[in-house]
């Protein structure tokens, strides 16, 4: 954990291309377009990237997403919590497939279910957290019998 912090909570980390492309898109004509970003990363470059217009959530403050949006800001849902707290992260495989259930991947599979249009970034196929939850909410709409969602 401390290497982990000492490594990605690292305040001189820069926000890279990327983060300012995906701002970019995000701010449509200086609006905020996106109510919520989920992410498996530790680190708060999204945050920082969007300065006030973010907030982190985690298992521990899932309550303030009403507010965050009441507000309009983004929440940036952090899936698998973040090295602050030491005793809820997510890090190993195992971890991954454990089949815990938070409010954070109710949030997730809600927003999979409900919203319009869903961007996975920087995934590859082969990511077993990827395959993990998209096989999982693929299964979960084919249940309900809904032919509506397309991959």
């Amino acid at each position: 954990t401390n290497l982990l912090k000492k490594v990605l909570l690292d305040p001189s980390l820069s926000i890279s291309d990327s983060h300012r492309a995906f701002q970019a898109v995000a701010l449509w004509d200086g609006y905020l377009t996106l109510e919520r970003v989920f992410t498996t990363n530790f680190d708060y470059l999204i945050e920082r990237t969007f300065d006030k217009r973010a907030a982190p959530i985690t298992r521990r403050n899932t309550r303030d997403i009403d507010a965050i949006r009441r507000d309009h800001r983004m929440s940036v849902i952090h899936l698998h919590g973040t090295l602050e707290e030491d005793d809820g992260y997510v890090l190993t495989e195992k971890d991954v497939y454990a089949e815990a259930a938070t409010n954070l991947f109710g949030c997730f599979i809600s927003a999979l279910s409900n919203a319009d249009a869903f961007v996975f970034v920087g995934y590859s196929l082969s990511d077993p957290d990827f395959k993990r939850i998209y096989h999982k909410w693929r299964e979960s709409i084919e249940k309900r019998g809904e032919n509506d969602k397309f991959t």
